[in-house]
């Protein structure tokens, strides 16, 4: 039913509020509203200046992770390294990063259960994306 809701919204009219913008409702947890709270009182702006500003550049990073992450090359290459403990040690030896050997061993376990799984699956890019941040 989610998904039959997800596909009406892109015909939805909308009109702007004010002829400022648009009127958008979301669900948000409540750590998020605290930390959202915080950064307004310490700006001195609305609540809706600082989510515009904070949801344009959130976007601009998120374009960029899905048209990185729809190239197939690109792809496959980080899942493959990614399912590759002992690469991914050394990759983060060579940049400086820790992780202990049993959080590399399980995301690497992680990673290559979901490519078992989703083999073929194009919803695989959006199960990895957590585990290879």
């Amino acid at each position: 039913m989610a998904g039959k809701r997800q596909d009406r919204q892109p015909e939805r009219k909308r009109k702007a509020a004010h002829g400022r913008g648009y009127v958008v409702s979301a669900l948000v947890n409540q750590d998020l509203i605290d930390r959202l709270d915080v950064l307004v009182a310490k700006t001195g702006e609305n609540r809706s200046i600082v989510i515009n500003r904070l949801l344009g550049r959130s976007l601009e990073e998120y374009e960029w992770w899905v048209g990185t992450f729809n190239n197939p090359l690109i792809r496959e290459t980080v899942a493959r390294v990614a399912e590759n403990a002992a690469l991914v040690k050394k990759i983060l030896s060579l940049v400086g990063e820790e992780m202990t050997d049993e959080e590399i061993e399980e995301r690497s376990a992680i990673v290559r259960r979901l490519r078992r799984e989703a083999k073929g699956d194009p919803r695989q890019n959006e199960a990895m994306k957590p585990l290879l941040t």
